[in-house]
C-alpha cells in the first residue's frame, strides 16, 4: 500500500492545478486564434459578435474611447459609409490575387506527386480549411 504524505499530497495537489492551468491555456491559444487585424477592425465590414475575443468594431472603440457625440457619431458613420466600396475593392482585389498564387503553387505541389499522391492531395484540398493563424 502506497501511503502519500503530507508534502507529497501538496506537490501532488500543485502539480495537477499547474498542469491543468497549462493545458487550459494550450487550449485557448490553439482552437482560439485570433486574427492580428481583422476587416471589420478597421470598421468595416459585419461587426463581430459579442462573444468573439477582442471585442466590438473599431467603430464601437472610437465611440467609446473617444466619447463621440451622436453628431459625431453620424459623421463617423458617413465617412466609413463612403469608404466602404473602396475597401471591399481592395479586399477582393487582393483575395482574387491570392486564388491565383494559390493555384500556381497547387500545379507545382502536383509537379512533384505520384498519381497515387496526386489523388490524396485532390482529397485534401477538398477538405475545410483549419482555423487560421494557428501557428503552423
Amino acid at each position: 500500500m502506497i501511503t502519500l504524505t503530507k508534502k507529497k499530497y501538496i506537490y501532488f495537489i500543485t502539480y495537477s492545478i499547474v498542469i491543468f492551468f497549462c493545458g487550459l491555456f494550450v487550449g485557448q491559444v490553439y482552437f482560439h486564434p485570433r486574427p492580428p487585424f481583422p476587416l471589420n477592425s478597421f470598421g468595416f465590414g459585419k461587426p463581430r459578435d459579442s462573444h468573439h475575443r477582442g471585442g466590438g468594431d473599431m467603430r464601437n472603440k472610437m465611440v467609446r474611447l473617444l466619447a463621440l457625440s451622436s453628431e459625431q457619431q453620424i459623421q463617423l458613420d458617413n465617412v466609413m459609409k463612403k469608404h466602404r466600396p473602396e475597401i471591399e475593392k481592395h479586399i477582393m482585389s487582393m483575395r482574387m490575387a491570392i486564388d491565383v498564387d494559390k493555384q500556381q503553387i497547387d500545379k507545382e505541389i502536383e509537379a512533384i506527386l505520384t498519381q497515387k499522391q496526386k489523388t490524396k492531395f485532390a482529397k485534401i484540398k477538398r477538405m475545410p480549411d483549419p482555423p487560421p493563424f494557428l501557428g503552423n
